[in-house]
């Protein structure tokens, strides 16, 4: 028994000793981070895409953190901020994050910084006060969007971009949430030909309405297709 307590007290020590490292790690990453904005003109960040290239220079691969922490120093500091600055913030960091995992002469990681980038803005969205919906939207709008225009191709940019909103939920979202992500990666890629299909994930979509229960779906718009599994998805 004496052995047993023992090795759980060493165990304990070795995962607090592994956690430590960490958590300080990033502390000083948003500490560097803050520095470097400091200065900047909050009012034109969203017009000075090199903050996100230097940002992700310094501190990739955490693409997801860094983007956060540029976000709400924006919208904390700013006297305009708006819905379109989401889009737009959420372009360049895409597009930062793109040509950053592209810098090896690879795209081994192409996908994954894409959906770090669309998380951290999201969720650097939604602890700057903006709503569920509307900043999903136009995270989705500007991510998307900044993916295709660096030539990903339509449905590995829809995929990577809506796996960063799926990615970083820390709680079940409004049911709202789901329809509208489907509608807006529907409505951009109808424009290229591409038909693509969202399947939201079990834990955080479903409705209050239905609860647990057979599957259902949800086509959004007619036309498009955006069909939506709300329910017990797999």
């Amino acid at each position: 028994m004496k052995n047993i307590i023992l090795k759980n007290i060493a165990l304990t020590a070795l995962i607090c000793a592994l956690f430590i490292p960490i958590v300080a790690f990033s502390d000083s990453v948003e500490s560097d981070i803050k520095s470097y904005l400091d200065g900047k003109n909050p009012q034109s960040l969203s017009d000075y895409p090199p903050v996100f290239t230097s940002v992700y220079g310094d501190h990739a691969p955490l693409i997801k953190e860094s983007t956060q922490v540029t976000v709400i120093h924006y919208f904390n500091e700013t006297d305009k901020g708006n819905y379109e600055d989401i889009a737009t913030l959420t372009g360049q960091a895409v597009t930062a994050a793109i040509a950053e995992a592209r810098s090896d002469g690879n795209e081994n990681d192409l996908t994954q910084y894409i959906t770090d980038a669309v998380c951290g803005s999201f969720q650097g969205s939604l602890r700057s006060a903006y709503k569920e919906v509307g900043s999903e939207t136009k995270v989705v709008e500007g991510g998307l969007k900044a993916a295709l225009n660096a030539g990903v191709q339509p449905n590995s940019a829809a995929t990577a971009v809506v796996r960063g909103i799926d990615a970083c939920l820390q709680k079940r979202l409004d049911y709202a949430v789901a329809p509208a992500i489907g509608a807006t990666v529907g409505e951009i890629l109808g424009a290229t030909g591409v038909s693509y299909r969202y399947i939201a994930p079990y834990q955080a979509y479903l409705p209050p309405v239905f609860g647990a229960g057979e599957t259902q779906y949800f086509s959004d718009r007619p036309g498009f297709d955006t069909e939506v599994c709300i329910s017990n998805c797999i």
